[in-house]
This record gives structure tokens, C-alpha cells and sequence, in this order.
């Protein structure tokens, strides 16, 4: 079954978070199944959250609908009580290996036509012991007007 040009983009993003995982920089990355934040995250667990699309009228071409898309990478470090090393640094060097695996394609294995990387957003569940810094993926594609799976 051939997937829409959205979804595309949404799987090259989860590969480039699979391929964090494959180096041991990171333990997990998931698409959760249900919304909402995940309710015990795991240390140096990967989530892949998708925001909707906007129009981008300014881009907009004959015959082709074009948008941009916010895409999230939740990091999260959960470390033991052992560790030594700076949750922040946990959290930096989580989110920079996430951000440089997506934008070693910015077509996203030729789905979007430009990814850029946005502010990171970083929060803490301190009685639940885990930090998390949200990585910023921004991603313009386009389509057929009237096939949402034809670029």
C-alpha cells in the first residue's frame, strides 16, 4: 500500500530516529499509538509526535498544495541514581545526534522538499524522575491538489 506524501515524511523522520537507536545513542524511539505524552518514559527514550499541517500560501505552486508541518522529538533521560553525567548533557547530546541524523537528508529520502531544525523546548516531571528536551523539526512538502499521494 503506498503511503500518503504526510506520512512520507513522518516515516523518514521515525528511520532517521531508528538509525539514533541502531548507533546506542539512544535506547528506543517510538510513534505512540495513542496522544498524549507517554506516561513512563524511558531513559534515553526517543517519542516522534507530528503537529498538523499548515498551508503555506507564500510556496503554494499550480496544481500543488504545499505545507509545512511541525514534527516533535520528545528526548527524554531518565538516568539512574549512579550516574554521574549532567542530565543536561544527557539531554544536549541526545537532542544534537536527533537533530543531525533528520538533517542529514533535508528531503527526507525525497518526501519534503526542505527540513529545517526549530527551538528545542525542554521540561522535567521531577517527582517522576525524568527530564526531556523537545527537539524542533519543521518540514515542507507538497502535493497534488487533488492526490495527496502524488508529489
Amino acid at each position: 500500500m503506498s503511503r500518503c506524501v504526510a506520512e512520507q515524511v513522518a516515516a523518514a523522520i521515525k528511520a532517521a530516529l531508528d538509525r539514533v537507536v541502531e548507533s546506542g545513542d539512544a535506547r528506543e524511539a517510538r510513534r505512540p499509538v495513542r496522544a498524549g505524552l507517554p506516561t513512563s518514559p524511558g531513559h534515553q527514550s526517543l517519542y516522534l509526535l507530528a503537529d498538523d499541517p499548515v498551508a503555506d500560501e507564500e510556496a503554494q505552486v499550480h496544481g500543488y498544495t504545499t505545507w509545512d508541518q511541525e514534527f516533535v522529538v520528545l528526548c527524554y533521560a531518565r538516568p539512574s541514581d549512579d550516574s554521574t553525567q549532567p542530565v543536561d548533557t544527557i539531554l544536549n547530546e541526545l537532542r544534537a545526534r536527533v537533530e543531525q541524523e533528520i538533517m542529514r537528508d533535508i528531503t527526507l529520502a525525497g518526501a519534503a522538499i526542505n527540513t529545517r531544525v526549530g527551538d528545542p523546548i525542554g521540561f522535567e516531571d521531577a517527582a517522576e524522575g525524568w527530564s526531556a528536551v523537545a527537539a524542533v523539526v519543521r518540514a515542507t512538502y507538497r502535493h497534488l491538489e487533488t492526490d495527496p499521494y502524488t508529489q
